[in-house]
């Protein structure tokens, strides 16, 4: 049940201990270079300039894609003037202020970005009105940091865009507001441990660190001008935080929390090097960081030729936009980013509704004008592609059909190795999702409710859940057990063949089943045709059951001959086949519901293997086709002879 929060201010309550930590941060370290000698001293100074509008708006008349964009932001904006604001009501899941926040932050930026770019009071009266309420809150929840973080990020946003035409009195409470429930705040959370600081902010290693540190930075950047000390120690502060974080996306931009999260933490990333940029001419390097350029192949190879991302952990499954790809296409010259974003964001509005994140996709839809340019050619990206750090994998049969239209039917699979300790991470080591003839057909579950017990207590609690465990994953299960938490699974080989097929990666499994499994490695490819095969080979320690699994949206039935089943789906069908051993056979069933408090659990069914009492080295092998397909039956390979010459 949501309740609505009506007392005082939560962190800190004391006086005393309010002054006592900001002393404290504020000490903490000594100050590098003033941050503040190339401050843009006017607003608006956040990313949009004045000066930058009338090339905008000429790019809007001339660019098709920007004018659909644009007109897309007026009609939000236009259908947020009659609403009335927001009340400060805690609820969701963790019991937070965060879908609040994101609702003022979608009708702040919308509406103030409306203004910017036709100059009708209308929309900038609508988000005074929302940043003058917001104001009021009693605080911005900084027990759970992202709520407060977002709110200064916007308040800063609308503060600065629309500085020219608030009165002095909006200007001192909305600045008032950003400086006390926003930055004081975020200084005592990043400061020492102390009775007001009791669990600090330093301590994460997440996408909240790059989403907190950027939105409070533009909150710090937006009042600069007249809290110069406060916005250097923000400003100093969030240069070693950031590179830090932004380490992790070396070597080559792979990024452990799965597509979803790549795309909220690198939003706000975006948004402080671009604020940076502006309001002071200088990123201090940090959009050089190692990896970090080519991140947004990341972003391409993790959504699939069904325009569904491949959202292992609790990554969702459902399709948004990322305006960052725009500013990263731009910045290091890789019109790839942008050709793949604008083909997403086309394909977004053609999608049906119940797999739009919307709001996710639609509060920085202004973002997708500002750091937008028309692309020019770009080759298509590699059809095998892999992520070091990560350790996953990402095939696909083509990317574009003869006329150049991406390709909506092409074999796809995404293969999970890494960590399970990794944040947001399941036990779903070897997993894997599958497309082909444009339908998701071997899925993902994703997330389990935030808010069920011990959810990201991961010693104990977490793996209690459905959702967490290899059970509802596309790997193997043994002895009906879960995989060991420390496994860490690095992917050996991976290529293609000199014709372009086959294309495969091979993943060292190990480690997930030490106590059972003396060796356990998996291997996927996609062959001509195409076609997919997926390839486990097994030594059990002694004797183990072995179960091999994929969940599917689709209807899942045996054939006459057990060692075929077919899926279908919106009319369509993928025929499974066992290669080996000859003594396997399918099973089906659907998924029964699961009990409060997980979430509902319906219309998934389940295709397995068992192989029981298994004692002695065993190959598994898969393979995925059409049910047009006549190519031959493909001869087995063992996988320590899958290397691009040989396959």
């Amino acid at each position: 049940m949501e309740r609505i929060h009506k007392g005082p201010t939560m962190i800190p309550r004391n006086p005393t201990l309010l002054a006592l930590a900001l002393c404290l941060a504020l000490a903490a370290q000594a100050q590098s270079p003033d941050p503040l000698a190339t401050l843009r001293p006017a607003h608006p100074r956040l990313i949009l300039l004045d000066s930058d509008i009338p090339a905008l708006k000429t790019l809007i008349a001339t660019d098709p894609f920007a004018a659909a964009n644009f007109a897309e932001l007026l009609h939000d904006a236009n259908g947020m003037i009659a609403r009335p604001v927001l009340p400060y009501k805690i609820g969701g899941p963790e019991k937070d202020l965060l879908s609040t926040a994101r609702s003022v932050e979608q009708i702040i930026v919308t509406s103030s970005g409306a203004y910017r770019l036709t100059g009708q009071r209308k929309y900038a009266d609508r988000a005074i009105a929302e940043m003058l309420n917001a104001a009021t809150y009693p605080d911005w929840n900084p027990v759970h940091f992202l709520d407060t973080a977002e709110l200064t990020a916007t308040l800063g946003i609308g503060y600065d865009w629309l500085y020219p035409i608030l009165t002095p009195q909006q200007r001192d409470t909305i600045h008032a507001a950003l400086v006390l429930k926003g930055l004081n705040p975020w200084l005592i959370a990043t400061g020492p441990k102390s009775p007001a600081n009791p669990k600090p902010f330093d301590a994460k290693t997440n996408n909240w660190v790059q989403v907190c540190t950027g939105a409070e930075t533009l909150g710090a950047l937006a009042v600069a001008d007249s809290e110069p000390q406060l916005a250097r120690k923000v400003i100093d502060d969030s240069q070693q935080r950031m590179k830090t974080i932004m380490e992790k996306f070396a070597p080559d931009g792979g990024f452990e929390e799965g597509p979803s999260y790549w795309s909220y933490a690198t939003s706000y990333n975006v948004l402080y090097l671009a604020a940076l940029d502006s309001a002071l001419g200088n990123d201090f390097g940090l959009s050089q960081m190692p990896g970090f350029s080519d991140t947004g192949n990341y972003r391409i190879q993790a959504i699939g030729p069904d325009y569904e991302p491949a959202n292992f952990g609790d990554a969702h499954d459902g399709l948004y936009r990322s305006p960052q790809m725009f500013w990263m296409a731009n910045e290091f010259h890789k019109p790839e980013y942008a050709i793949a974003e604008r083909r997403l964001d086309e394909a977004y509005a053609t999608t049906p509704a119940e797999r739009r994140l919307a709001g996710e996709s639609q509060r920085f839809l202004v973002f997708s004008l500002i750091y937008y340019h028309p692309p020019t050619t770009a080759a298509d990206p590699p059809t095998v592609a892999s992520f070091k750090r990560t350790d996953q994998a990402f095939l696909r049969s083509d990317w574009s059909l003869p006329n150049g239209k991406e390709d909506p039917n092409a074999f796809y699979i995404a293969f999970k190795g890494g960590s399970a300790k990794a944040s947001h991470g399941h036990l779903d080591i070897g997993s894997f999702v599958l497309d082909a003839l444009g339908e998701r057909w071997a899925i993902d579950l994703g997330g389990e409710s935030y808010g069920v017990p011990h959810y990201f207590t991961y010693a104990k609690g977490r793996w209690d859940y459905f959702r967490t465990r290899n059970e509802s994953h596309n790997t193997l299960t043994i002895d009906s057990g879960l995989q060991d938490l420390d496994t860490y699974a690095h992917i050996t080989a991976i290529g293609q063949g000199p014709s372009g097929f086959p294309k495969f990666a091979v993943m060292d499994l190990d480690s997930a089943n030490k106590e059972k499994l003396k060796h356990w490695q998996r291997g996927v490819e996609i062959l001509s045709g195409p076609r997919i095969l997926v390839q486990d080979e097994i030594s059990p320690k002694s004797t183990a059951d072995v179960v091999w699994r994929i969940l599917t949206r689709a209807t899942a039935k045996v054939d006459q001959t057990p060692t075929d089943a077919t899926l279908t789906l919106n009319g369509k069908h993928l025929l499974l086949h066992i290669l080996s051993p000859a003594n396997a056979q399918f099973e089906t069933r659907t998924l029964p519901n699961l009990a409060p408090p997980q979430l509902p659990l319906t219309g998934v069914d389940e295709v397995s293997i068992h192989l029981p009492k298994l004692s002695k080295p065993e190959t598994l092998t898969v393979l995925f086709s059409a049910d047009d397909d006549k190519t031959p039956t493909p001869t087995l390979t063992p996988l320590a002879q899958w290397t691009p010459t040989t396959k």
